[in-house]
This record gives structure tokens, C-alpha cells and sequence, in this order.
């Protein structure tokens, strides 16, 4: 958690490398909470599915279809997307919070 609240206030970022920065910070979390079971090498789109499903609240909703051109296009493509920014770091906050136990998401895998 420490580590995305130091890059939601790091100012020197711009929101491209933020949002960069917070899905390592989420892969490393979910690395974490689930070791040996490899959900954050799945494609961005797999991942977030993932996340959406692991954890009991709604998050990592209403993103653009096209968050990997986003996130890695060509430098000069990009824009500011503060507000997905924001979205984004929410939504991790929470997952962290409130993502389900390693037993309860085997329960809710098998169903």
C-alpha cells in the first residue's frame, strides 16, 4: 500500500508511467496474496479480469478497451489520463484491502 501512495503523490511522474508503475505495484501484490500461482503473468486484459474476481468489492470498472495502447504506445501518443490515473489507484487500493483469502478464491474458483 505504502508503495502506491508513494506513487499516487509523486508529482515527477507523469500519469502513463504512474499507471505503469501501479500495475508492477498490483503484479507484485497479487505475487503476494497468491504465491505460486501465477495470475499477474496473464495478459493485461486476463489480469484485470482477474482482479475483478478476486476481490469483494466492484473495482477496475468502466476502463478503455484500449489501456494497453495507453499504457505502451509510442511516447508521443500518449496523453494525461489523470482522471484513469485515479481510477486506477482506487480501485488498487482497494483490491489490496479487500481482495479474497488464497482459501476463499480456490472456493470460488472450483464453483
Amino acid at each position: 500500500m505504502a508503495q502506491l501512495i508513494q506513487i499516487k503523490h509523486d508529482l515527477n511522474l507523469t500519469s502513463t508511467q504512474r499507471l505503469v508503475m501501479i500495475l508492477k505495484t498490483l503484479k507484485q501484490a497479487v505475487n503476494s496474496a497468491y504465491p505460486d500461482q501465477h495470475f499477474s503473468s496473464r495478459d493485461l486484459a486476463a489480469f484485470l479480469n482477474f482482479l475483478q474476481a478476486s476481490c469483494k468489492d466492484t473495482v477496475f470498472q468502466n476502463l478503455p478497451i484500449d489501456l494497453n495502447a495507453l499504457l505502451y504506445g509510442r511516447p508521443g501518443d500518449r496523453q494525461e489520463h489523470n482522471e484513469l490515473t485515479e481510477s486506477i489507484i482506487n480501485s488498487s487500493e482497494i483490491w489490496i484491502k479487500q481482495h479474497y483469502a488464497q482459501d476463499k478464491l480456490k472456493e470460488i474458483s472450483t464453483c
